[in-house]
């Protein structure tokens, strides 16, 4: 192993340090698709050049588009897109259902679309309800350091409820990144969670590491830039 970061400045918690909450009014459409299309635009959006998904959760729920309600989660409910190249450190995370988890080369708009159809390709209940995202979750992500990182450092050393851990350090062409969940650390960086069955639709951003939610800090202004641009479409910043 490398040289990694010490005397740790920053922690992973296991609860939210800093949570933005967007909400919506529901999409009217009767398909899967154009209903989850909102959130997924703005999920997208907000990960932009800051976030890589790794993960996108579903959860799939019984929808009545007339009555713009959720009635009950459909089976099987928990399905998976994952990168199929894992980042360091994620070897360990095996998926249970491997019915309902997908891989592909990389987590982009199109691939989501593709995902949700085929979690949601189940013949309709009756009476109009059809099978739809309930929740959608970027789960695990690689996250962007917008601080600067010595050259020589592959690690970056966390505190957390159970004591220093650290995490690789990632580096492309567009800078260095870290990734989350990973063998220590039970939380993302930062997780983006659309809630479809609420009404209005609510979208939270929940940073869960100290350089995406501590004041003053280029990750952290970032996410608020982020968030401004969603809340210039048709979300609604709860302030």
């Amino acid at each position: 192993m490398g040289e990694a970061l010490g005397a740790p400045r920053d922690r992973a918690a296991e609860t939210p340090l800093r949570t933005w909450v967007l909400r919506r009014p529901p999409a009217t459409a009767a398909d899967a698709l154009a209903l989850a299309a909102p959130a997924l635009d703005a999920m997208f959006l907000l990960a932009g050049e800051l976030l890589d998904p790794v993960q996108l959760h579903a959860e799939i729920g019984w929808f009545d588009p007339g009555e713009v309600e959720f009635y009950g989660y459909a089976s099987p409910m928990e399905w998976r897109l994952e990168r199929r190249v894992q980042p360091p450190d994620r070897d360990w995370d095996v998926w249970p259902v491997p019915e309902t988890l997908e891989q592909v080369d990389a987590i982009d708009r199109a691939a989501a679309d593709r995902f949700v159809a085929r979690a949601c390709d189940r013949q309709p209940r009756g009476d109009g309800v059809i099978a739809c995202p309930a929740l959608l979750v970027f789960s695990a992500v690689r996250a962007r350091l917008f601080e600067p990182v010595a050259e020589d450092l592959d690690r970056l050393v966390l505190r957390r409820d159970a004591g220093l851990a650290s995490v690789a350090i990632e580096r492309d062409a567009r800078g260095v990144w870290v990734s989350g969940p990973s063998d220590g650390f039970v939380t993302p960086p930062v997780d983006i969670r659309a809630k479809l069955d609420r009404w209005p639709n609510e979208l939270h951003v929940v940073s869960y590491w100290t350089p995406w939610s501590e004041e003053d800090r280029p990750g952290t202004s970032a996410l608020d830039e982020a968030v401004a641009r969603v809340a210039a479409t048709s979300w609604e910043l709860d302030r």
